[in-house]
C-alpha cells in the first residue's frame, strides 16, 4: 500500500466527520475555555478572560466576543445546564400564609388549611402573577414569621396573612395584604361568610378575595413606576405595569407601557408573556 493510499484510507468519508476532525482541537479549547467562567462551585476561574489569547480578526466575532465577556452568565446553558442562572421573574410573585386559627377547636383547624388552599388556586388562574405552593407555605404554620423572611426564604413579592375564625355555621378571615419587600401592609379586610360558602368551588369570599389582590398589585405597581427610570424598576414590575398603562387612556401612558414592555422583553427574551 502506497502513501497516498494510506492517506486516501483516512480521509473523512462525509463533510461532518471531515468538521469534525478539522475543528475539534478548537471545540475542545472553546470547551475548556467555557470551562474558566465563573460557576457557583469554581470560584478560582474567575481569574480567566473568556477565549483569552484567541486572535480573530473578525469584526462580528469581536463584538460578540466583547458582549460574551461583559455577561459570561450568556453562556451557562452551553456547558452544563446544572450551572444556568435562574431565568428572571417577569411576574409579582405571591404567597400565602397559614392563617392563625383563633378560638377553634381541633376539628375547625382543616378547614383553615382548605381555605388557603383554595385562595392559592385560585390565584394561580391568573396569567399575571406567579403563585407560592401551599405545599412550601405549609410549614410556616404555627410560627412566628417575619415578612422578611417570607420574602427572602419564599423569593416573594407579596403575601397574604391573617387569622381565621369559626362560630358555628358562620366563619371570618381577617386578612392582610402586604409588600414583603417593604413590610407595607396594602390592605386589610374582613370577610366573613357562611362556613358553607368557603366550603363551596365558587366561593363568593375567595372569589372577592382575589380580585381585590390582583387588583391591588396593578394599581400598586402602575404607581410605583411613575416617574422612575427604567433601570431602577424590578424585573416583576414591568409587565404588569405596562399591560395596565395600556389601557390608560392618555398617550403618554401608552407610550411608556411599550417601553416597559420592550424592558421586559431584553430581560427576559425567552419569557412568553411579554410577547403575548
Amino acid at each position: 500500500m502506497t502513501r497516498f493510499d494510506v492517506a486516501r484510507t483516512q480521509q473523512p468519508k462525509s463533510t461532518a466527520a471531515y468538521g469534525s476532525l478539522r475543528f475539534g482541537p478548537l471545540r475542545y479549547q472553546l470547551k475548556r475555555t467555557i470551562g474558566m467562567l465563573p460557576t457557583p462551585d469554581n470560584s478560582e476561574c474567575s481569574r480567566h478572560t473568556f477565549l483569552e489569547g484567541l486572535d480573530i480578526r473578525e469584526e462580528g466575532f469581536n463584538d460578540w466576543l466583547r458582549s460574551i465577556r461583559q455577561n459570561p452568565s450568556q453562556l451557562f446553558g452551553l456547558y452544563s445546564a446544572s450551572h444556568q442562572p435562574p431565568p428572571p421573574s417577569i411576574l409579582p410573585t405571591v404567597a400565602v400564609i397559614p392563617f392563625r386559627m383563633v378560638n377553634c377547636s381541633p376539628s375547625d383547624v382543616p378547614l383553615g388549611d382548605y381555605v388557603v388552599e383554595e385562595i392559592c388556586r385560585s390565584l394561580s388562574r391568573s396569567n399575571l402573577m406567579a403563585v407560592i405552593s401551599h405545599m412550601s407555605t405549609r410549614r410556616l404554620a404555627d410560627s412566628h414569621v417575619d415578612i422578611q423572611t417570607v420574602h427572602t426564604e419564599l423569593g416573594t413579592n407579596y403575601c397574604l396573612s391573617g387569622s381565621f375564625r369559626v362560630n358555628g355555621s358562620e366563619a371570618v378571615l381577617d386578612a392582610d395584604f402586604i409588600d414583603t419587600s417593604t413590610g407595607r401592609i396594602l390592605w386589610t379586610k374582613t370577610f366573613p361568610a357562611p362556613v358553607k360558602d368557603f366550603l363551596s368551588a365558587e366561593s363568593v369570599a375567595i372569589a372577592e378575595l382575589t380580585h381585590r389582590i390582583g387588583r391591588k398589585i396593578a394599581s400598586d405597581t402602575v404607581r410605583h413606576v411613575r416617574g422612575r427610570n427604567l433601570a431602577d424598576l424590578e424585573d416583576h414590575r414591568l409587565l404588569l405595569a405596562g399591560v395596565g398603562m395600556m389601557h390608560e387612556l392618555r398617550l403618554s401612558s401608552f407610550a411608556q407601557s411599550r417601553q416597559l414592555i420592550e424592558e421586559t422583553v431584553r430581560r427576559a427574551p425567552h419569557a412568553a408573556e411579554p410577547l403575548a
